[in-house]
C-alpha cells in the first residue's frame, strides 16, 4: 500500500513539473543595434562624422552578445545586423553573432538593405558596400519563415539601387505543445512628409489582422521609428509621427498607452535617442516595440534595458505566457 503511494506521489511530481515547464513566460526582445557602431557615432544625418575603428566595433559585437546572455530571450529580434557594411569596418556582425551567443541553434534572416557601394557624400568619411538584415534568432524550432513585402516609395533607379527595402520576417516557432508567430520589421525613417510610414503602418497592420483572423498567437517587434500618441512635444521632425495600432482589436503593446500618453514614463521607456556623439546619453525618444495577440498570449512582465552604449537603440524585452483556450 505505501509502494502504491509513493508511485502514485512520483506520477504527481511528474505531472505537476511538467505543467510548470509548460506554463514558464517565453521572453521574447526586439533590438536595433546599429550595427554595431555604438551610440557614439552618428552614421545617418551628419556628415563628416568619425567611424568607429574595426577594434571599437569587435568589442560592441561582444558587448552585445555579452547583453543578450546576460538576458537570455527565448526569441531574439535584431534590426540593422550587417556582414560586411564599409562603416562597420567590414566586420561580420551577423557571423559572429551566429557563432559566440549561447544556446541560439535556430536562426533566419533576410537583407533588407545589400548595396555593393554608398557614396562618400552619405558619410563624409568613407564609402563603400552597405547591408542590412533583419534576423530572428531562437532557442526553439524555427519550422519555416517567410518574407512579406510593405510599401517602398523608391521613386528613381539611383533610390531602388542604394534605399533599404523595407519588408518583414515572419517565422514559425515550435514552443512545446505551442505554435508561436514571431514578425520583424524596420520601418523608413526618412520620408519627410510620414506618408511612407503610414502606408507600412498599414501594411503591418493589415498583416497582423490577418493573422488574428486566421486565430495564429504572434508577436510583433521592431523599430517602426514611430512615436507613441501624447509624446513630448519637444519630439519635433520627420520623428513625430505617431504609431495609429494602440486602438486595434487583438493587439496589446508595449510601451502600454498608460506609458505611452504619460511625459514622465514616456521619457522612461524612451528606447532610443538623438544625443549628439560629444554629449552624455540622453533616451528620448520611444521607437521600438513589442506587440502581442492579446488573445492567444498573456505579457507577464515588460522592461527596457537602459544601456544603450552599444546602439542608438535599448533592448525591448517581454515575458508571455500562452493562454490556453
Amino acid at each position: 500500500m505505501l509502494e502504491c503511494r509513493a508511485v502514485l506521489f512520483l506520477i504527481f511530481l511528474l505531472i505537476a513539473s511538467s505543467s510548470v515547464q509548460a506554463e514558464n513566460p517565453v521572453r521574447i526582445m526586439t533590438w536595433n543595434i546599429q550595427m554595431a557602431l555604438g551610440k557614439h557615432y552618428v552614421t545617418f544625418w551628419k556628415r563628416n562624422t568619425k567611424l568607429p575603428s574595426r577594434k571599437e566595433v569587435e568589442n560592441n559585437i561582444q558587448s552585445i552578445i555579452d547583453l543578450i546572455n546576460q538576458y537570455s530571450p527565448d526569441i531574439i529580434m535584431l534590426q540593422e545586423v550587417s556582414e560586411y557594411a564599409c562603416v562597420s569596418r567590414y566586420a561580420d556582425v551577423l557571423g559572429t553573432l551566429k557563432s559566440e551567443l549561447i544556446g541560439y541553434p535556430y536562426c533566419c534572416s533576410t537583407y533588407y538593405w545589400n548595396t555593393h557601394y554608398l557614396p562618400i557624400l552619405c558619410y563624409g568619411s568613407i564609402s563603400g558596400p552597405m547591408d542590412f538584415s533583419l534576423v530572428i534568432f531562437s532557442k526553439h524550432e524555427i519550422l519555416s519563415h517567410d518574407i512579406y513585402p510593405i510599401f517602398n516609395d523608391h521613386k528613381s533607379w539611383v533610390h531602388r539601387m542604394m534605399a533599404p527595402v523595407r519588408l518583414l520576417l515572419q517565422a514559425n516557432i515550435q514552443i512545446g505543445e505551442n505554435n508561436l508567430t514571431v514578425v520583424t520589421t524596420h520601418f523608413d525613417a526618412h520620408d519627410l512628409d510620414g506618408q511612407t510610414r503610414k502606408r507600412q503602418q498599414h501594411d503591418l497592420t493589415a498583416h497582423l489582422q490577418n493573422l488574428n483572423h486566421w486565430n495564429f498567437a504572434w508577436v510583433m517587434g521592431g523599430d517602426l521609428n514611430l512615436v507613441p500618441p501624447g509624446s513630448p512635444e519637444y519630439i519635433a521632425g520627420t520623428r513625430r509621427f505617431t504609431l495609429d495600432l494602440y486602438d486595434e482589436e487583438g493587439i496589446e503593446i508595449f510601451p502600454d498607452r498608460r506609458h505611452a500618453t504619460h511625459t514622465e514614463a514616456a521619457w522612461h521607456y524612451a528606447t532610443a535617442h538623438e544625443s549628439p556623439p560629444e554629449q552624455d546619453i540622453k533616451l528620448n525618444l520611444t521607437l521600438d516595440y513589442l506587440m502581442v495577440s492579446s488573445r492567444y498570449l498573456k505579457v507577464v512582465q515588460k522592461q527596457v534595458v537602459h544601456n544603450p552604449v552599444y546602439s542608438d537603440h535599448c533592448p525591448v524585452i517581454i515575458d508571455c505566457e500562452f493562454i490556453q483556450k
